[in-house]
C-alpha cells in the first residue's frame, strides 16, 4: 500500500491533522481473447489494478487546509508475442503526466479555506450546488463513481437575513476512479465557471433566493505535457477564449421557499438558459434556439398524519447546458428526474436527460402506526417529446409510472417492499390532437425490490437485499429482457466489531449489456467477507463477478461496466502521527 503511513486523529496544541487511506487491488477477469492463441493462453488478457486514495486535512482555529492525492498502477498488463512486447492495456492515453509507463499519481483536490465574522474564503478546490441543481450543481456523487469539483475561489457571506455566495474556478473532474476500470485515462476539458448566489430570511415564513452562473467551455487537447492542475495548454484557441470571451451560456434564476402556509411546504425554482455558443445552439430542440428554461416546483403538505408530495417540472433546451461535459461522464445541471432512480433501464434514462419534457408525480405515504408501519402509494405522469440524443423512439412518449411499497420496522427487524409498473405510451401528434400508436409499440417495465432484515437468536443479522425487473421493447429493434439482482447478507456482531459475509447473484439475459456472467452467460455470483471495527478500519474481500448495468443517482446516470475477478479494499483513518505544531 503506497499511502498507508499511520493514523488516528492528531490533535496538537496548535491544530488538528485527519486524514483517510482508502487502498483497493483488483484482479480483473478479461474475456478478451487474442487470435490464434485462444487455446492456449485464454486469460491471457487479464491484469492487476491498485488503486490508492489518500486525504489529508488540517485545520486551526477557523483555517482549514487538505489535499487529496490519488495514485493507480497497473500490473499484468504487457505479454510477450513472437519476441515483441505487447500492451493489453494502456493506463492513459499520453495527455496525463506519470511517473511510470503503467503508474499515475497526482494530487486531486487540493484546497484551503478560512471563516471569521459570518465570511467563508475557499481556495482551490471546492463545491457548489444552488436550488435544486438546476442552474449549478458541481458536486461529489460517489455512488455513481463521479468527482467534479471546481479548483478556484469561493467567497460565502452571512449577515442578518442575508447571506450570499460568489463563485469562479475551473472545472476539475476526477481522473482516477474507485469502482471503474482506469483505462486509457486522458487530460479532460477544463470549464470555467462563475456563479453568484443571493438569498433573503426576512420575510417570516418566506424564502426568496436568486443566482445566476455563466460557462465557457473548453475542448479536448492531445498534447502530451499539459499543466498538472489546469489541464490545459496556454497558446491554444480555447484557452483564449477561456479568459478572453464571453459565456457560452448564462444561466439565471430564483427560488421560493415558504413554510408552514395552510399546512403545507411549497418550493418552486425557475431558472432561465441563453446560449451564446453555435454549437449549443445546434443541440436545443429545433437545432438553432439560443434559450431555454426549466420550472420545478413542490408541495408537501400533511393531511390527518399522512405525508402527501406534489411535483411538477417543464423543461425545454435545459439539458443542452451539458452537452459539453457530457463526455467526462458528469454533468454540472441535474434537475429532479421524478423517475424511481433504482430501477431506471436504458430506455427511461433517456427522459432522464430529455431536452423537452413536462409532467409531474405525486406520492402518498400513510403511517398506519408512525415508525413502524407505512404504506405509500406514488405516480408519475411525463410527457417527453424530444426524439434526440438517447431516445429510441421516432414520436413523443407520455410516461405514466405508478408505485406502490410498505415501510414497515418491527422490533429489531426491517420489511420494506416497492412494486411498479412503468408504460411510455407512444402518441402522434396532428392538428386533430394527440393520437395514441398502437399497443405493441409501447415500452413497458414491471419491477419489484425490497430488504428484510431480522435479528437472530445470538444476537447476529440476517439481511436480504432483492429487486427485479421484466422490460419489453416498444419496436422489434431490441430484445425483451428480465433481470434480477439480490444479496444475502450475514452479519456477524461482536463486541467492538462487525464480520459481514456476503452473497451476491445477478441474472439477466438483456443483450444490451456489455458483459457475461461467470456461472453462465446471464448468470453472475460473487462472495465478499467485510470486517469492520469500532475504529472505522474496514477490510473487504470480494470474488466473483457483477453485470454491467445503468446506476442512477440524484438526477445523474451513469453505464458502469461488469466485473470479474478478485477485489480486496482497505480503508482506515490515519493514526498517530508526530504533534503538529508551528
Amino acid at each position: 500500500m503506497l499511502f498507508v503511513l499511520a493514523i488516528n486523529n492528531i490533535h496538537a496544541e496548535d491544530g488538528s491533522l485527519t486524514g483517510k487511506s482508502e487502498f483497493r487491488f483488483r484482479y480483473r477477469q478479461s474475456d478478451r481473447l487474442e487470435v490464434g492463441f485462444e487455446e492456449e493462453f485464454p486469460n491471457l488478457h487479464d491484469y492487476l489494478e491498485q488503486v490508492e486514495r489518500l486525504n489529508l486535512l488540517y485545520t486551526k482555529d477557523s483555517h482549514a487546509l487538505g489535499i487529496q492525492i490519488d495514485e493507480v498502477t497497473l500490473g499484468l498488463n504487457r505479454y510477450s508475442l513472437d519476441g515483441n512486447i505487447k500492451r493489453s492495456w494502456d493506463l492513459t492515453n499520453g495527455t496525463l503526466i506519470q511517473p511510470f509507463e503503467d503508474m499515475y499519481i497526482v494530487p486531486e483536490k487540493i484546497f484551503y479555506s478560512f471563516e471569521d465574522n459570518g465570511i467563508r474564503v475557499e481556495l482551490g478546490d471546492f463545491y457548489a450546488s444552488f436550488g435544486r441543481g438546476i442552474a449549478l450543481n458541481v458536486i461529489k456523487n460517489t455512488s455513481v463513481d463521479i468527482d467534479t469539483s471546481l479548483r478556484g475561489t469561493k467567497f460565502h457571506f452571512s449577515t442578518g437575513d442575508w447571506e450570499g455566495n460568489i463563485l469562479t474556478g475551473f472545472t476539475n473532474r476526477q481522473q482516477v476512479s474507485r469502482d471503474n476500470p482506469n483505462l486509457s485515462l486522458y487530460r479532460d476539458a477544463v470549464h470555467n465557471i462563475s456563479a453568484a448566489q443571493l438569498s433573503y430570511y426576512g420575510l417570516g415564513f418566506v424564502q426568496l433566493s436568486t443566482h445566476a452562473s455563466m460557462a465557457t467551455f473548453g475542448e479536448q487537447l492531445d498534447d502530451p505535457t499539459p499543466d498538472m492542475f489546469l489541464r490545459f495548454q496556454e497558446g491554444t484557441d480555447r484557452y483564449d477564449q477561456l479568459f478572453t470571451s464571453g459565456p457560452d451560456i448564462t444561466v439565471v434564476g430564483m427560488t421560493t421557499d415558504i413554510y408552514g402556509i395552510l399546512g403545507s411546504d411549497i418550493f418552486l425554482e425557475g431558472d432561465l438558459f441563453s446560449y451564446s455558443d453555435d454549437s449549443l445552439q445546434k443541440q436545443t430542440v429545433d437545432k438553432s434556439s439560443d434559450s431555454g428554461h426549466l420550472i420545478y416546483g413542490s408541495i408537501s403538505t400533511y393531511p390527518l398524519g399522512s405525508v402527501l408530495l406534489i411535483e411538477g417540472k417543464w423543461a425545454k433546451n435545459a439539458e443542452v447546458v451539458n452537452a459539453y461535459n457530457a463526455i467526462d461522464i458528469w454533468e454540472w445541471s441535474t434537475p429532479p428526474s421524478l423517475e424511481y432512480e433504482r430501477m431506471i433501464t436504458e430506455d427511461a434514462s433517456a427522459a432522464v436527460n430529455s431536452n423537452d419534457i413536462v409532467g409531474g408525480r405525486v406520492r402518498l405515504d400513510v403511517p398506519i402506526k408512525p415508525n413502524v408501519l407505512t404504506p405509500y402509494i406514488s405516480c408519475s405522469t411525463l410527457y417527453d417529446k424530444d426524439l434526440a440524443g438517447l431516445h429510441f423512439n421516432k414520436v413523443p412518449e407520455i410516461v405514466v409510472h405508478p408505485l406502490f411499497g410498505i415501510q414497515y420496522f418491527p422490533s429489531q427487524a426491517i420489511v420494506l417492499t416497492n412494486i411498479g409498473f412503468r408504460r411510455d405510451i407512444r402518441v402522434q401528434e396532428s392538428e386533430y390532437g394527440i393520437q395514441l400508436e398502437d399497443f405493441e409499440k409501447y415500452d413497458q417495465l414491471a419491477h419489484f425490490d425490497g430488504e428484510i432484515a431480522f435479528p437472530l437468536p445470538n444476537g447476529d443479522l440476517m439481511e436480504l437485499n432483492y429487486s427485479g425487473w421484466k422490460f419489453w421493447w416498444g419496436d422489434d429493434q431490441h430484445n425483451d429482457f428480465f433481470t434480477t439482482q439480490n444479496a444475502l447478507v450475514y452479519k456477524h456482531n461482536l463486541e467492538d466489531r462487525h464480520l459481514d459475509f456476503i452473497l451476491y447473484q445477478d441474472w439477466t439475459n438483456n443483450t444490451q449489456l456489455l458483459s457475461t456472467g461467470n456461472i453462465n452467460e446471464n448468470l453472475y455470483a460473487a462472495f465478499e467477507v467485510v470486517y469492520s471495527n469500532k475504529k472505522q478500519h474496514i477490510f473487504k474481500v470480494l470474488y466473483g463477478a457483477y453485470k454491467a448495468g445503468i446506476r442512477c443517482s440524484g438526477g445523474q446516470c451513469r453505464t458502469l461496466p461488469g466485473f470479474e475477478g478478485l477485489q480486496i479494499s482497505y480503508s482506515a483513518p490515519l493514526s498517530k502521527m508526530s504533534s503538529v505544531k508551528n
